[in-house]
């Protein structure tokens, strides 16, 4: 089955399953005091650990259904093996980057707040050594790969308390990488769309 046809199939659900939790939050909100919604809100992207790397995402009210999201990343790794299945075998990985999001909740009224639209920019930078053979010699090389693009996601935030909440997500992107490399034949890092060295369209399915 194609991959791509796969996560398509999985955010389409996310999607209806969100639409079809509207209805059943309208009623808990009916027999119970909803929570105030905070000011702003700092929380952890845990999905990133399969890419050697952290997000810590900071979410700030501007103004009535407006938000301003800042999203850093940081990635550290030491040596891959060969054999390992997400990532092409490298020595060192050090990198970095910063996600840029705009969110609206369309509606002012509590009941439907938690659903929200988010769109915005992505920039990712990453340095990688890995090793080239060449005759019988293995030389270390390097890949710099700059990384930009665009999102455009829906979510639903749940209160769970006056201070921890679930943000669940799904969405549409694409990715462009431009590599730089002292290798013969660099290697691009973009087998699978969670590489670092992945251009395309790519489907965002997450929670933090």
């Amino acid at each position: 089955m194609n991959p791509f046809k796969t996560y398509l199939s999985i955010l389409t659900l996310l999607i209806l399953m969100m639409l079809m939790a509207l209805p059943v939050k309208a009623q808990e909100i009916q027999t119970s005091e909803p929570l105030p919604y905070p000011e702003s809100i700092i929380s952890i992207v845990p999905q990133y650990l399969i890419m050697n790397g952290i997000r810590v995402d900071y979410d700030k009210k501007i103004r009535d259904q407006h938000w301003l999201q800042i999203a850093p990343q940081f990635y550290l790794s030491e040596k891959k093996p060969a054999n390992d299945y997400h990532i092409p075998k490298f020595n060192n990985l050090l990198g970095t980057g910063l996600n840029l999001y705009h969110k609206y909740y369309p509606s002012a009224n509590r009941v439907l707040s938690n659903v929200y639209i988010s769109y915005g920019v992505a920039w990712q930078y990453f340095n990688i050594k890995y090793d080239e053979a060449i005759f019988n010699n293995h030389v270390e090389r390097y890949s710099n790969i700059h990384k930009m693009g665009g999102d455009v996601n829906i979510g639903v935030l749940s209160l769970l308390s006056s201070h921890i909440a679930l943000d669940l997500y799904a969405g549409l992107g694409f990715r462009y990488a431009s590599i730089k490399s002292d290798a013969n034949s660099p290697k691009k890092f973009d087998e699978r769309f969670s590489d670092y060295g992945y251009t395309r369209n790519i489907i965002n399915l997450g929670f933090r």
